[in-house]
């Protein structure tokens, strides 16, 4: 009797032990995840600075909402296999790439493969080129189709935002960190920055008019600052949303928040102090 006990026991304990190292049974993507998946993928865009690479000389990619904002489309694999799944997207400047992902218990979504490697043939999260044509058009046929937006010009609060969860994300790790501490950005005399159709950005809601007869500005919900006639040289404090000269700057001025524009001759430059980073933009030859 006691010899069939044991024998029960121990055929208890291996059906158990083999049960719980089986993987975990497959479950549908949901809504959550998948909105959670754009806001991660989002979050890198802005963090490695890629969201320029969106909106190239030829024409934006993905759909066009407005002048500075399109939508890319997301194809989703439908079944996550022990909290992984797939996902197929363009992710401008390397093209489009088929990318491994895990959603952490906490529900947030961490996105494998490292962007600076380029997306190689070698690794799981490679770019689509690399896939059967076959394959790739069965995928986005029988995959959950979303998308995500990318601004042209995200707002300094929603970079910081990415910034944030991208070092939860990624044990400490930022790329728009990373770039500032080795100084990139702050060596802003030989930084030369490419407009997008006669305008230079400086943040989210501070733009430079370079295709105009009189040194410009687009602050804030649109309002415009006009200053003195082209070639004359300016230079300009933007702080708290307003334009000042060096003699009006208000008694609680703060340096630290505050961005210096000079308009000269044949560029514009400038420097926000917020961010520490800065660079010029060359003027237009039609003024």
């Amino acid at each position: 009797m006691k010899t069939s006990v044991v024998l029960l026991c121990s055929f208890l304990l291996i059906a158990l032990s083999t049960s719980s190292g089986q993987p975990d049974a497959k479950a549908r993507v949901t809504q959550s995840e998948i909105s959670n998946l754009a806001q991660a993928i989002q979050d890198e865009i802005y963090d490695y600075e890629y969201d320029e690479h969106f909106f190239p000389e030829r024409g934006p990619v993905g759909d066009v909402i407005s002048s500075t904002r399109v939508r890319v489309p997301l194809y989703v694999d439908p079944e996550i296999r022990d909290g992984e799944g797939k996902t197929i997207y363009k992710l401008m400047p390397h093209g489009e790439v088929i990318r491994y992902f895990h959603v952490q218990r906490n529900g947030t979504v961490r996105l494998e493969g490292d962007p600076q490697l380029g997306f190689p043939a070698s690794q799981p999260s490679r770019k689509t080129v690399y896939l059967r044509d076959d394959d790739l058009a069965r995928m986005k046929r029988d995959w959950v189709k979303s998308a995500f937006d990318i601004d042209l010009w995200p707002r300094s609060e929603r970079v910081q935002d990415a910034v944030r969860r991208q070092k939860q994300r990624n044990d400490g790790f930022s790329a728009w960190e990373s770039a500032r501490s080795r100084g990139r950005k702050i060596m802003f005399a030989d930084n030369w920055c490419m407009p997008k159709g006669g305008i230079g950005i400086i943040r989210g809601e501070l733009y430079i008019v370079l295709k105009s007869n009189k040194n410009e500005l687009i602050l804030r919900a649109g309002e415009r600052w006009t200053g003195q006639a082209v070639p004359m040289q300016e230079v300009v404090i933007i702080y708290e949303g307003k334009v000042w000269s060096s003699q009006t700057i208000p008694r609680t001025f703060d340096l630290s928040k505050a961005v210096v524009v000079s308009f000269e001759a044949d560029k514009v430059r400038f420097f926000d102090f917020g961010e520490m980073s800065g660079g010029y933009y060359l003027r237009s030859k039609e003024n």
